[in-house]
């Protein structure tokens, strides 16, 4: 069963320009793709960009607001403890592996299933 990875932050990113910096690899003239910040903490591999959810809200709110129409929500987001307040929320899909998840600087809510 496949598993994504939840991470959130509050108040770090004043903007979704800051946050996609973070998240998004940046590419040499010759395409070479040079990790994130996000990429190197969590050693991702096999990296798919559209496996990738950034959400960003300029006020903190709570969890469950901000993932709402996350892909397959409806299957892993009761799961997630809804009293929980952030601004920015990470999720990431298979087939990106993580080999760190819990050395990132964002704070990691653990790992899901999901079904396809």
């Amino acid at each position: 069963m496949p598993t994504l990875h939840l991470f959130i932050s509050k108040g770090r990113f004043n903007s979704e320009e800051e946050l996609d910096q973070y998240i998004q690899p940046e590419y040499t003239e010759d395409g070479d793709k040079i990790n994130s910040p996000f990429m190197k903490e969590v050693g991702l591999s096999s990296f798919e960009p559209g496996c990738i959810e950034a959400t960003f809200e300029s006020e903190e709110c709570e969890i469950i607001k901000l993932l709402e129409g996350s892909s397959y929500e409806e299957q892993w987001l009761n799961n997630v403890s809804a009293n929980i307040q952030a601004n920015v929320a990470v999720t990431v899909y298979e087939p990106n592996i993580l080999s760190r998840p819990d050395r990132c600087s964002l704070e990691y809510l653990g790992s899901y299933n999901y079904e396809v």
